[in-house]
């Protein structure tokens, strides 16, 4: 499509052709007014337009080819036709390539169902600068012809919400060339007879009288010839047989300002499914079932001042057709064959010959739906590739293919509508992307508009396992994520996303139930395909480990636990233990786990979690079994028990552990010959007696036992609280020892080769003997020598 601007310097007639090529000769200015080339041969396209002086006059060609170059050769005459300008102006241009789609899916322009009243009938077409328009019926509320827009974002009425005197049906619209949207119906008010309206100067205007016709017409095309004038195909009801209007003007010939094409009613039998088309250089084509050629497709065109056959009648009982001319000027007809199971059929015109009887030939397979299918609708893209919308007999949902690389394709996702869809209308943008009308019988028989949409598509996602509460971040890898309106996991939106690149979202996974689902992302029209590629899982969690024990000793803790009740619905891969304070963590595959570099002195909580596939469950927080050590210390001995049971030490360093929060008391007993000192540590003393209370990790008390100073070695400064102990640290000649006037309770053994001098009775200062000293016990000699004085064995 192009429209083109024309401008003169005086007002008259302007005059063009185009002309396949850049740079292409034009001719003369006589042969550009009559639409031929330089040959004398007629010009591919070629029209004319009334201009004002040095104003421009808007003119559209419709469909060229894409990214082809052509030659525009421009004349211009006096309104009498005495002035033509001999020499064209010749200028060229190219046509814009079709805006490719990578991941193409159909989606609904403005949502769906966008009309107030169901309808019916719909007819698409573009406007000249791609703004689509779809005219229909209602068939609730006014039951009148009625027109919309897409613009703005929405749809919106052009004029009035119903612009027929009456209820309307059997709509066909159509923009002139100079942008003027027609639309012809089928008007109850006049007997079921043809109406024609434009909508111009913001306001709807009849095209001729009202109810143009002298009877009631089925099967309404409308359509434009290169130079403007409308003209309008039909099934006569009265007749029915074939007729073609065009509109001339008001005259005393022409009443209604319309004429009659050479003749009303040219085909041979009755006729239905009537289709009209123009050829570029603006001949007019029928296409038709004809009863008296056996229901085939039959195409006449009108040339020489008669209706002609193209061709002879194909070989199939057509119903339903659809018919157009590709790009480059072969018309085509699409139509459901009834000799095929009522599928889809194209056909062109290819010639008469040897080899084409017919002078038709089916463009690919013959039925190359894969089921019956109705309301077919044929457009040509700016390619020149023939695409068919229907409604596919199964769901009679609609779809869309394509014959493209000598075989016939589903475009985008096939039965795309939600619902059944009738009344297809299929029509090309500027851009060259295919859009589809219908009414939405799933959406109570409202008109909805479904164009291709560069569809976002998911390759892989990572995790694909999250649990049922939700909180993953997932990221989505793909293509066409730019503008995501919503990411969903199923049927549940993601707690949250972000678009980080046309190829990258994360988003966080929502709270689900157990199962696997599809990750979707949804741009304003359309949403990713579900494939095995985006499929997330949403796996229970573990439950909480139990019999969660914390067991200190120096510096660190064991922490022993049981499995979980419940590993959720993939095996537990991994256990993690967490230290507060300092949020450590350390993890295993089983009990115990072994926790390192703590701090004694520090109160701890331990807290245990079970980890699956989908992650980690709730935490079981430990019991915590703190550690005591009790260490024996001094010159002396004795024992230290606690109160509840638990530490029984006499000697060395005594450990066990308590639960935490539990309080004991520590006993000290010295050994005869010892004084029990005092405690050092995490001990509350009352007296002898150590209280202390298991709140830290680890903790170390300490109880000192020195001897009693009963007994003096001479030469040592240590003195003792037993004669056995100054005995043994005697030493081996002429030791001398000297004890207190005090009574001792101890056997006396003398077993080494000693020489030994044992005085009793002396003061506490070991200076002066005032008595005796009592033994309570025995005093036994097995080797060396034993002097003994002031001593009393009882």
């Amino acid at each position: 499509m192009v429209t083109l601007a024309l401008q003169s310097s005086g007002t008259g007639t302007g005059y063009f052709t185009l002309l396949s090529g850049s740079g292409t000769a034009c001719g003369t200015g006589t042969q550009v007014a009559a639409g031929q080339d330089s040959t004398g041969t007629m010009a591919p396209f070629h029209s004319s337009l009334p201009l004002t002086v040095n104003t421009q006059g808007l003119f559209t060609v419709r469909n060229l080819t894409q990214h082809t170059d052509y030659t525009i050769c421009f004349t211009a005459d006096s309104p009498t036709g005495a002035s033509l300008n001999s020499t064209p102006v010749a200028a060229n241009f190219t046509t814009a390539a079709s805006t490719v789609i990578p991941n193409p899916d159909w989606g609904a322009v403005g949502g769906t169902a966008f009309t107030a009243a169901s309808i019916q009938f719909t007819s698409l077409a573009f406007a000249s600068d791609g703004t689509p328009y779809v005219a229909y019926c209602n068939t609730s509320g006014t039951q009148k012809t009625a027109m919309m827009k897409y613009s703005g974002g929405a749809w919106n009425l052009v004029g009035s919400a119903g612009f027929s005197d009456g209820a309307a049906t059997l709509t066909s619209l159509a923009f002139s060339p100079d942008g003027t949207p027609y639309v012809a119906y089928q008007d109850s008010t006049y007997g079921e007879n043809l109406t024609v309206m434009k909508f111009k100067n913001g306001a709807w205007s009849l095209v001729g009288s009202k109810g143009l016709t002298s009877h009631y017409v089925t099967d309404i095309t409308l359509a434009f010839s290169p130079d403007g004038t409308p003209y309008v195909g039909y099934t006569n009801g009265i007749t029915v047989k074939p007729t073609v209007v065009k509109y001339s003007g008001f005259s005393s010939a022409n009443p209604t300002g319309w004429s009659v094409v050479g003749t009303d009613g040219f085909s041979v039998g009755y006729v239905a499914y009537t289709s009209l088309a123009l050829s570029p250089d603006g001949i007019p084509y029928v296409a038709y079932k004809d009863t008296a050629n056996s229901n085939k497709v039959t195409v006449m065109k009108y040339s020489d001042g008669a209706w002609n056959v193209v061709g002879v009648p194909s070989g199939s009982v057509g119903y339903a057709f659809s018919f157009a001319f590709s790009p480059d000027g072969i018309p085509y007809v699409a139509y459901q064959d009834w000799n095929n199971n009522q599928k889809l059929t194209l056909i062109k015109y290819v010639g008469v010959s040897s080899t084409w009887v017919t002078g038709w030939a089916s463009v690919g397979n013959p039925a190359f739906t894969s089921s019956a299918a109705w309301y077919p609708s044929l457009a040509f893209s700016p390619d020149g590739t023939p695409y068919v919308a229907f409604s596919y007999g199964g769901s009679y949902k609609a779809e869309v293919m394509k014959y493209s690389d000598e075989a016939w394709s589903v475009v985008g996702r096939g039965e795309f509508s939600s619902g059944e869809a009738d009344h297809l209308s299929l029509a090309f943008s500027p851009s060259g992307t295919p859009y589809v009308s219908y009414t939405d019988n799933h959406n109570s028989y409202k008109a909805t508009v479904m164009t291709l949409f560069n569809t976002p598509t998911i390759t892989t996602i990572s995790p694909t396992i999250g649990p049922l509460s939700g909180g993953t971040s997932v990221t989505i890898i793909g293509t066409g994520f730019t503008g995501a309106t919503a990411v969903n996991f199923g049927s549940t939106s993601a707690a949250s996303f972000i678009v980080n690149s046309d190829t990258q979202i994360t988003a966080i996974s929502p709270t689900g139930s157990a199962g696997t689902v599809d990750i979707t992302v949804s741009g304003p029209e359309v949403t990713s395909f579900p494939s095995t590629a985006d499929q997330f899982t949403f796996n229970p969690l573990p439950s909480a480990p139990t019999n969660v024990t914390a067991t200190a000793t120096n510096g660190q803790a064991s922490v022993s636990f049981s499995a979980p009740a419940s590993s959720g619905s993939s095996a537990i891969t991994s256990y993690t233990v967490t230290v507060t304070p300092g949020n450590k963590t350390v993890s295993g595959t089983k009990s115990p786990i072994i926790v390192t570099g703590l701090t004694n002195s520090t109160i701890y909580t331990f807290t245990v979690k079970a980890t699956n596939g989908s992650g980690a469950g709730p935490a079981a927080t430990a019991t915590n079994l703190n550690g005591l050590a009790v260490t024996l210390n001094g010159t002396g001995s004795g024992s230290i028990n606690s109160t509840p049971s638990g530490i029984s030490c006499t000697s060395g360093t005594c450990i066990n552990n308590f639960s935490s929060g539990s309080a004991f008391s520590l006993l000290p007993t010295a050994s005869p010959g010892s004084q029990f000192i005092g405690w050092a540590g995490p001990c509350s003393a009352s007296g002898s007696l150590c209280g202390v209370i298991f709140n830290a990790l680890y903790q170390n008390v300490t109880a000192t036992f020195n001897n009693l100073p009963n007994v003096q070695v001479v030469g040592n400064s240590q003195l003792f609280g037993l004669i056995q102990q100054a005995y043994n640290a005697a030493g081996i000649t002429n030791a001398v020892i000297k004890a207190q006037g005090i009574t001792f309770a101890e056997a006396i053994n003398m077993a080494t080769s000693k020489s030994v001098t044992l005085e009793g009775g002396f003061d506490a200062a070991f200076a002066s003997q005032n008595g005796n000293s009592m033994l309570q016990g025995s005093l036994t000699v097995g080797q060396g020598s034993l002097v003994v004085s002031h001593l009393t064995i009882e």
